[in-house]
């Protein structure tokens, strides 16, 4: 919820990273506020045409190299964390 209240942006896409019981959870709040989003299940195979002006929302919480791999690509494309993608 704090992410509809506070920061989601109408003018972009909601990406949800992860397919898991979390991102069903995310999905469900979602569309209880009538947002749409997609799920992109490949951490580190990220199609970056899906990531243009999106919002991203990691609903995965892996160890600190996968993290840190998963940040660092999302960097690499531009996005910024807490601007354009968060953890969930």
């Amino acid at each position: 919820n704090r992410f509809v209240e506070l920061d989601y942006d109408s003018k972009k896409q909601v990406v949800l990273l992860g397919k898991n019981q979390k991102t069903k959870l995310v999905s469900n709040i979602l569309n209880a506020h009538k947002l749409k989003s997609e799920v992109l299940e490949k951490g580190l195979n990220i199609d970056s045409d899906k990531l243009n002006n999106s919002s991203v929302l990691i609903c995965v919480y892996p160890d600190l190299k996968n993290r840190l791999e998963i940040e660092s690509l999302l960097n690499s494309k531009g996005l910024k964390f807490a601007e354009h993608f968060w953890y969930v």
